[in-house]
């Protein structure tokens, strides 16, 4: 999961950090933004969208 969602997280908005790590079988997120909560909701919304869609994929490629 985490190398799937790597690539779909750049370019950040300004002054926004992001740290993705795996431990186990959980992906721990880190975000950190100053800015306007709206784009920080934006960016989660955008990752947590990007993760359904990796997890739909693991299940349909598991049924074959």
């Amino acid at each position: 999961m985490l190398r799937t969602l790597l690539p779909d997280n750049t370019p950040l908005p300004k002054g926004m950090k992001l740290e993705m790590k795996s431990a186990g079988c959980k992906l721990i997120i880190f975000l950190e933004y100053n800015g306007s909560t709206s784009t920080l909701l934006s960016t989660l919304d955008d990752i947590l969208a990007s993760m359904k869609i990796a997890c739909d994929v693991t299940t349909l490629v598991g049924q074959d």
